[in-house]
């Protein structure tokens, strides 16, 4: 671990605790979504969300009406079930992170969007993920963004999860290392009427 902090770089930074993972395990009405993550080392405390969650609650998320001025509607529901954050190290000399990695789960209601949706169907899926960018990094939210780029259905364990990307895209970026460096990695996956974004 020494020598990996010894020798990192922008080009090849530095994680901490990544020898000791932690298992997070959340239960979603009865579905356990389990994962291994690091601790946080972020300077600011993590949120606590909790580790159960009744996802037929709709009062429990939060809407896009209820976003600052100038966001559109997307009548999609959100619900964060939990949100942490890890800095990368370069040169040992400097003591600021280099740059920042962001883990983060939410459920995203649909059920405004009609009864007939149905999330298990794949081409109804795919078509709310879609229209779901289109409200976050798209034109109706950040409009920054291509996406989705590289987009994929992975297996993991029984369950097939959605992946794409959302790569920075503003003109001014070139010349920016650390705006040209962002981007979001996603996974989806459907649960009853809602969807897992993380």
């Amino acid at each position: 671990m020494f020598i990996k902090r010894l020798f990192s770089s922008r080009k090849r930074p530095y994680f901490k605790n990544l020898d000791r993972l932690e298992s997070l395990s959340l239960d979603l009405s009865g579905t356990r979504l389990e994962l291994e993550l690091p601790p946080q080392d972020y300077p600011f405390p993590e949120k606590a969300c909790g580790s159960r969650f009744d996802i037929h609650d709709l009062s429990l998320y939060e809407y896009e009406d209820s976003l600052k001025e100038g966001y559109h509607r997307s009548d999609l529901g959100h619900r964060l079930l939990f949100q942490r954050k890890w800095e990368l190290h370069g040169e040992f000399w400097k003591s600021s992170g280099v740059g920042l990695l962001m883990g983060t789960a939410l459920l995203s209601d649909a059920f405004r969007l009609g009864e007939k949706v149905n999330c298990f169907n794949r081409e109804l899926f795919e078509r709310i993920i879609r229209y779901q960018m289109y409200f976050s990094y798209g034109p109706g939210g950040y409009g920054q963004y291509k996406c989705p780029v590289n987009w994929s259905v992975k297996r993991v364990g029984d369950t097939d999860w959605i992946y794409f990307e959302a790569w920075r895209d503003e003109p001014g970026d070139k010349y920016n290392p650390q705006h040209s460096s962002q981007f979001y990695a996603c996974f989806f996956s459907p649960i009853d009427h809602t969807a897992l974004f993380n």
